[in-house]
């Protein structure tokens, strides 16, 4: 036998050397003769004979042991070989280190031209299961061409496959890629399903780039790609997040008429959702149905997964709806979709409730990923003592808390201030083998970063560091933004070229922080060489970027450069926003170039962006400072009404203090025709402009004005009601007007009229304003007892604002302001132990609220009243009107406030909100105090008649939603909880509002309750001070006795949490 195979060898060698041999033959050849010839070059060393004689014993051992092999090959391979569809499976008796890789070739010709090609496949598989044939090229390329000579087109790619997969496992799938073109050459046909197999490992390994140029290559040779082939693209690039790729070849793909599976479809639609796309991910959702594929409970689970992530939960159920009416059942991973999603909201007890139904579920129970979402949620309230119940409940159920776990309660005591119970749990991670990772410690540093701790987060990095861990980006970037808000450049850069010596590299967000800091400083020449270096390293600028240069070259006087950098917006994709035109139109106008400014604002409306105060605000006053006052009408005329009231309001006020009278004369007689409810502090401003021209001007300028007829309305910006005070005579004198704005809050009546605040500047977060929204440089004052300076302090807890913004509170009663005359008001202790809750002014030294009046206007002769934002840079009082200090620190503080995401006044519940408000404060927040304050019987009754009857109105509302605008917490339902939380303590006894108390209304007594336990509100409630204030009050409480009583506890629990989502 083995002799007759070696015969058959050598006719093989013959056939191969003939003159009619194919190109494939030719191929094959090359091969086998340098194969032979290293039989031949065979020498060793140590043999005596000759040369000749050598390299024939040589070969001639070769050669026994090729047929040796063979005959082995041969018995283990089954007689019936024509009864087999696959190579069988070979255990040959043979050492791989005793067979060179000449001899395995010739095993595998041998074995291909007698036995066949899959007697040839048995030993080829065989020998690729060791390392030492497996990356041997030669051994592929002889077996597949043998295989090809045998006319098994197919088993011979089968071959090239092997080799494809098997060298890309030691990164050389690019050598192998060519060796499959390079094949072709030789006979070997390229097939679209080798091709298919080379792109998709390229893709696998994220060679993406490589595999289209690879694709290209495979049209250029004229292989047709198929599904699989756009399949392989599209999945590649979506591994990679190239969301703009995945688009144009998911394009390709679907206009040649290719249908992905579903699992190619929820990968990319998880991978728009990841990247925050998701009205991307719904359209390929309806696209996938609409190509008749039907979606399975991954696909809805994907779904609902990235809608919960963009905070979308209305849609989210409504697509669980669409997924329970196509028969699918949701398992525990659309369970903690929802839930998490939920809680991100700030709808924690609805997740939980929806966690309890898991609970109680026969089907799926709640795993490792629920309990963490609904731990995270508990967190980001700061309910801790639930999060850790639920952590107890988690172990008693068999599950075990991971790192994550851990580090989502480690994240929620730090954001609480809690440290010591975060080290705690970080102990506990150790013990239980979980110990810390560097997520865990960001968590920490970040917390202690933002509270000022900033050598303790150092000492907290250094530990991590020698517990093996290092630094990723998000602890760069704390450490950068941190140096960057105290404006400490030099520190931040020295973390930065950390960063990028590690090898990590910043993306554009931190090079943005970098650059607005540099800008803050008027570094411009840095900030510009940091954007070229985030350019070089093919990062995009964002709005953020280009807004940053923009204010920096204005802030710098260098319009030209900022007029650059707005047009080069485009290049990068950005558009513009209202900030980024506001600040470019501010730098226009203070280089005096209006007509510029004037085109800009032009294109901003006409873009449908809204102006920022600011701009249309400092535009219009400019035109007016140049006597063009027709120019500042026109552009205002624009403005939506609300708006074109505030920015006049705040121009007339503005031109009276510049002596402007006539201009804004001009301007507050329109304001009369569009609004008949002047605003009281414009109307003070306006008399006072006035009387002092007239006085300027003797008696030779007339002193009467026309009649105006002001009607008194129940907003929050109380107006004098002349309508019944005016006298009938067609003419008023100015000294009477102006007499009449410095009326008593009692009127004629007896009824109770509230004065309006007077400093109504705003901060805004364009840092070219004059009162820009930065960390540390405004405080605020407030008295515990004052409903409408508690509201200020609830927004700055619950928007996380403590950090940014500092707040001092004063003594609960009043006292006398000065030593140089009798005025009564708010003053501060002469110590902190003085007075529990009340500290003395920290800043300015201050011994009353009046001196800080007087320190910011020494003009100034109205109330002294609380809250008063101040500026410590200026020096002065931004505001004191409570109503937009709460707007302000809703939006304008976002950059910086630790709950940016939670909007108490969202623009789809705007309009309802100022209709609720306008009702509970004219009812129920200064209905109360109509109440206490009437001098009269009649208009005491007519108060508390509106006053229970806005009650009742509450309690039907409440009865139906959990708030008072739906299912979401607003800025109405934080102006009527500083009510009501007083109502049963002081307002029943003190101002005689005992109709009925709060604790007999269900709901609003459970409402209260709610709002009261929502995160940071109970800290701004100090009831001390709440009733020594009012009973303090001797007008109606001469006795100034404090009842005990009744001392409710809000933190017990309530039932709010019964409406669904």
């Amino acid at each position: 036998m083995v002799s007759l195979r070696i015969l058959r060898a050598h006719e093989l060698q013959l056939k191969l050397l003939s003159p009619a041999s194919t190109p494939i033959s030719l191929f094959y050849t090359l091969f086998s003769l340098r194969t032979l010839s290293s039989y031949t070059h065979y020498d060793d060393q140590n043999s005596t004979t000759t040369p000749t004689a050598t390299a024939a014993a040589a070969s001639s051992q070769s050669q026994s042991l090729v047929s040796s092999i063979c005959s082995l090959v041969y018995q283990a391979y089954s007689p019936q070989t024509h009864l087999r569809s696959s190579p069988p499976k070979l255990n040959l008796d043979l050492n791989p280190e005793s067979l060179t890789h000449e001899q395995a070739i010739s095993v595998v010709a041998s074995l291909a031209q007698e036995a066949g090609s899959m007697a040839a496949l048995s030993f080829f598989y065989w020998a690729i299961g060791f390392p030492k044939f497996r990356y041997f090229m030669r051994l592929y390329i002889f077996c597949a061409m043998a295989i090809l000579r045998n006319g098994n087109l197919e088993r011979a790619h089968e071959v090239v496959h092997c080799m494809v997969m098997n060298f890309a496992e030691i990164e050389r799938l690019k050598e192998a890629a060519d060796m499959v073109f390079e094949i072709q050459n030789q006979g070997l046909a390229l097939s679209t399903r080798t091709l298919n197999c080379v792109l998709g490992i390229a893709c696998d390994l994220g060679l993406v780039e490589y595999a289209e140029n690879l694709f290209e290559e495979m049209c250029e040779r004229g292989v047709s790609p198929d599904s699989l082939s756009y399949k392989s693209m599209v999945v590649g690039f979506c591994r990679n997040g190239r969301v703009l790729d995945v688009d144009r070849w998911l394009s390709k793909m679907l206009e040649r008429g290719f249908v992905l599976d579903n699992a190619s479809f929820t990968l990319i639609i998880n991978m728009f959702c990841e990247k925050g796309l998701v009205g991307r991910a719904s359209w390929c959702f309806d696209k996938m149905i609409r190509m008749g594929v039907k979606p399975n409970l991954i696909n809805f689970t994907t779904m609902i997964n990235g809608l919960c992530k963009r905070g979308s939960i209305k849609q989210a159920f409504e697509m669980l709806e669409e997924m329970v009416r196509k028969g699918w059942k949701p398992n525990v991973y659309t369970h903690t979709a929802l839930i998490h999603g939920l809680c991100k909201k700030g709808w924690t007890e609805r997740a939980f409730r929806l966690f309890l139904k898991l609970v109680r579920s026969d089907n799926h129970k709640p795993n490792l990923h629920t309990y963490t979402a609904m731990i995270s949620g508990y967190c980001q309230e700061d309910k801790m003592s639930r999060a850790e119940m639920l952590l107890s409940r988690m172990k008693e159920q068999g599950l075990v808390p991971n790192t994550n776990t851990y580090t989502t309660l480690v994240s929620g005591h730090c954001k609480a201030g809690n440290f010591e119970r975060a080290y705690e749990f970080m102990d506990i991670m150790d013990k239980e083998g979980f110990p810390p990772n560097i997520y865990t410690y960001n968590a920490v540093i970040d917390s202690l970063c933002k509270r000022g701790r900033v050598e303790e987060a150092n000492k907290l990095i250094r530990k991590a560091f020698r517990r093996g861990l290092a630094a990723d980006r998000v602890t760069y970037t704390i450490f950068i933004s941190e140096h960057c808000k105290r404006a400490d450049i030099n520190g931040a850069l020295v973390f930065f070229t950390k960063m990028v010596k590690v090898g990590l590299q910043p993306d554009i967000h931190l090079y943005t922080t970098l650059i607005a800091a540099y800008c803050r400083q008027k570094k411009m020449k840095e900030s510009e060489k940091l954007l070229e270096f985030a350019v070089r390293a093919d990062l995009i600028p964002t709005k953020e970027t280009y807004t940053s240069m923009i204010c920096g070259h204005c802030r710098d006087g260098n319009i030209a450069s900022a007029i650059k950098y707005f047009q080069r917006m485009g290049d990068h994709g950005c558009a513009p926003d209202s900030i980024t035109y506001g600040a470019l139109i501010s730098g226009l106008c203070k280089d005096e170039k209006l007509e510029e400014a004037r085109r800009l604002y032009d294109t901003m409306m006409d873009k449908g962006l809204s102006p920022c105060e600011v701009s249309r605000f400092t535009l219009a006053y400019k035109y007016c400072m140049k006597d063009d006052s027709a120019a500042a009408m026109i552009m205002l005329e624009r403005l939506e009404k609300k708006l074109w009231i505030r920015t006049v309001n705040t121009l007339v006020r503005k031109l009276c203090s510049e002596k402007k009278v006539g201009i804004a004369a001009l301007f507050f007689h329109k304001l009369v025709d569009k609004d008949q409810n002047v605003d009281r502090v414009t109307l003070a401003a306006f008399m006072t402009a006035c009387y002092e021209s007239n006085k300027q001007r003797g008696n030779n300028t007339p002193r009467r004005l026309p009649k105006f007829v002001f009607i008194a309305t129940g907003s929050d910006r109380s107006y004098i009601s002349f309508s019944q005070s005016l006298p009938s005579d067609p003419a008023l004198e100015v000294e009477d007007l102006y007499q009449m704005a410095q009326t008593t809050e009692i009127s004629q009546s007896g009824a109770f009229l509230r004065t309006a605040s007077v400093f109504r500047n705003f901060i805004s977060r364009d840092p070219n304003s004059q009162f820009p929204a930065e960390p540390g440089r405004y405080h605020l004052y407030i008295s515990y007892g004052c409903p409408w300076a508690s509201r200020c302090l609830a927004y700055l807890k619950i928007k996380g604002l403590e950090k940014a913004i500092g707040f001092t509170s004063v003594r609960p009663t009043w006292g006398r302001t000065k030593e140089t005359d009798e005025h009564m008001g708010w003053v501060f202790p002469a110590s902190d132990t003085e007075v529990a809750g009340a500290e003395p002014d920290p800043l300015n030294g201050a011994k009353s609220i009046r001196e800080l009046y007087e320190l910011a206007s020494t003009q100034y002769t109205g109330k002294y009243t609380v809250p008063v934002l101040w500026d410590k840079k200026l020096k002065t009082i931004v505001n004191n009107e409570s109503a937009e200090i709460i707007r302000m620190f809703n939006t304008e503080f976002n950059d910086i406030a630790e709950n940016a995401s939670l909007d108490l006044y969202p623009p789809h519940l705007q309009s309802q909100i100022d209709q609720t408000n306008e009702w509970t404060y004219d009812k129920i927040n200064n209905g109360v105090y109509k109440c206490g304050f009437a001098r009269k019987q009649e208009p005491y009754e007519e108060a508390v008649k509106e006053l229970f009857e806005a009650l009742d109105k509450c309690e039907e509302i409440l009865s139906k939603q959990r708030y008072l605008c739906g299912d979401t917490l607003s800025e109405a339902d934080i102006r009527l909880f500083v009510t009501l939380i007083r109502f049963d303590e002081a307002y029943a006894v003190n101002f005689k509002c005992n109709k009925k108390l709060i604790r007999e209304y269900p709901n609003l007594f459970n409402y209260t309750k709610d709002i009261f336990q929502v995160p940071g509100v109970s800290s701004s409630v100090n009831m001390d001070h709440i009733k020594i204030g009012y009973y303090g009050l001797l007008a109606v409480n001469p006795s100034g006795i404090v009842p005990i009583g009744p001392n409710i506890d809000y933190s017990s629990p309530h039932d709010r949490d019964r409406f669904s989502t």
